[in-house]
């Protein structure tokens, strides 16, 4: 089939596109803190992360071959998930109870590295808003509960948004 605007147009109509407000935040289980759906509603926004195949090279009589190597989750040290603020900050407070769960300002903590039921779950989902595809982020573990930014000589009554930070060990696709 000749790739042109008609083959396009064909294949446009057949299968859509993913939108931009087709993703949602499922669930949030990590060992101090469970963020549930009545907390991911605040949920602004996320993306279903990328998987890296490292390339190795292996020269031999005057060609370089490309071998593939091992994979990279890029981005899994710092996986962002942006919130709206609830009026009590409870989202936030969560967040911030985890860090200091994992590292104290004592000095103190749990340490630990995320196991596997330590999980983020995102959903892509059909226009109908049903789930198509379910990433889980497995060993996931809180980085940053984010600043709450507030702007009080300027301000016009904007909703405060906060970003959290996560790390994870890899994700599966079901």
């Amino acid at each position: 089939m000749a790739q042109d605007i008609t083959s396009f147009f064909e294949r446009a109509a057949t299968r859509d596109f993913s939108r931009d407000i087709l993703f949602r935040v499922l669930g949030i289980n990590i060992a101090g803190l469970s963020i549930t759906e009545d907390d991911l509603v605040y949920a602004r926004s996320g993306s279903i992360p990328s998987r890296n195949i490292q390339n190795q090279t292996a020269p031999y009589g005057g060609l370089a071959f490309q071998v593939p190597g091992t994979v990279q989750y890029e981005g899994a040290e710092a996986y962002t998930i942006s919130f709206y603020c609830d009026a009590n900050s409870d989202i936030h407070t969560k967040m911030f109870r985890e860090t200091e769960r994992v590292f104290g300002n004592d000095g103190t903590g749990d340490f630990n590295i995320g196991g596997p039921d330590d999980i983020i779950s995102l959903a892509q989902l059909d226009k109908n808003l049903s789930p198509i595809k379910t990433y889980k982020l497995i060993g996931a573990s809180i980085r940053s509960s984010g600043n709450l930014e507030y702007n009080i000589a300027e301000g016009a009554g904007a909703v405060v948004n906060f970003n959290s930070t996560f790390a994870y060990h890899y994700y599966t696709i079901e």
